[in-house]
């Protein structure tokens, strides 16, 4: 199963809220609109998807910063 970032993110929210104790899988379902197999799998793997994420994140600020130095050649 391939979690999305989508779905991470609403883990992760869900998580870092502190609303709930996330082995509750009750309510952590309610609150991210995720089932229990997703959430299982971001809890078993949730290293990795957190670091394919945050390279994910690193590559998109590169870009942006780089078109911005581009746009700035631009004028």
């Amino acid at each position: 199963m391939k979690i999305t970032r989508k779905q991470f993110n609403r883990y992760e929210g869900c998580r870092l809220s502190g609303a709930t104790n996330m082995y509750d899988l009750r309510n952590v379902k309610l609150l991210t609109g995720l089932n229990d197999e997703q959430i299982i799998e971001i809890m078993e793997n949730y290293s990795k998807y957190k670091e394919e994420l945050e390279e994910e994140n690193s590559k998109i600020k590169q870009a942006g910063e780089s078109l911005r130095v581009d746009i700035r050649g631009i004028q």
